[in-house]
């Protein structure tokens, strides 16, 4: 019995030994392996542009008048009662004239983006200058065009209407041509041109239909329960702040078509 223990116990070893021997062979291959996926989750988390997740809940109030006549058809079994409602007035705050008016108000067809080596950053609220068209707003708002900043001073700097075309000296606050028309830069009081001096800048203007119609897209509103006049709107942003903005202006512009229909 005893020799039968220990030959099992030496099979076991050298079954043990025949395993590890092609790691230990070839450790150097297994440490650089977790190395890099080491290092490749490094990168992914460092650049890649993360997403916020903007959640908001209202309520739908419903005309009394309206409430009642839509009732008795219901219980004539002609409607859906005010479940049809709460979808009409879904189909309502989504409509494309009403993100349409966000887009404008926010000023969303214009954006600022802060070019780097690796990575682009969407500047929302910390723009360092303000972009001007003197073009009216009918051209621009259905124009898709994009020009390049690079700063050069609290006064001046370089101007390109494509990223690879020769730059020219411009001043802050005098109008430039380009083929969207002349625009006028003019620095913020906050531009701090120490930090950003020769920072590079690419102006992206984009028709409002366009924007407004991404926003339709991306925008999930749905009902939180089949009885209820509760909805859910859901946005998931990379700039946190613009997301609210969005949502927020799009609820207001909602009120207040309800009191101008009333």
């Amino acid at each position: 019995l005893m020799k039968t223990e220990n030959s099992e116990a030496l099979h076991s070893n050298e079954t043990n030994s025949d395993l590890l021997k092609p790691i230990l062979k070839n450790w150097k291959w297994f440490v650089a392996s977790i190395f890099v996926a080491i290092l490749l989750a490094f990168l992914y988390i460092r650049y890649t542009v993360p997403e916020y997740g903007i959640h908001a809940k209202i309520k739908i109030l419903e005309d009394q008048n309206s409430t009642s006549e839509l009732g008795a058809f219901s219980d004539l079994g002609v409607l859906g009662g005010g479940r049809n409602n709460v979808q009409d007035e879904i189909e309502s705050l989504n409509s494309r004239m009403n993100l349409m008016k966000v887009v404008e108000e926010l000023g969303l067809n214009t954006k600022v983006i802060a070019l780097g080596s690796i990575k682009n950053t969407v500047l929302y609220d910390d723009q360092p200058f303000n972009v001007n068209f003197l073009a009216p707003d009918s051209i621009v708002q259905k124009t898709e065009h994009e020009f390049f900043v690079t700063l050069d001073s609290q006064t001046s700097f370089d101007f390109a209407n494509e990223e690879d075309a020769p730059f020219t000296k411009e001043s802050f606050g005098t109008p430039i041509a380009s083929s969207l028309g002349d625009l006028i830069i003019t620095p913020k009081s906050t531009l701090d041109i120490e930090k950003l001096k020769g920072k590079k800048y690419k102006v992206k203007v984009s028709p409002i239909a366009n924007v407004a119609e991404y926003y339709q897209r991306n925008i999930l509103i749905t009902v939180t329960d089949m009885l209820s006049n509760i909805i859910s709107i859901n946005l998931n942003d990379a700039v946190q702040k613009r997301g609210k903005d969005v949502i927020n202006t799009l609820i207001s512009i909602y009120n207040q078509n309800a009191v101008d229909d009333k």
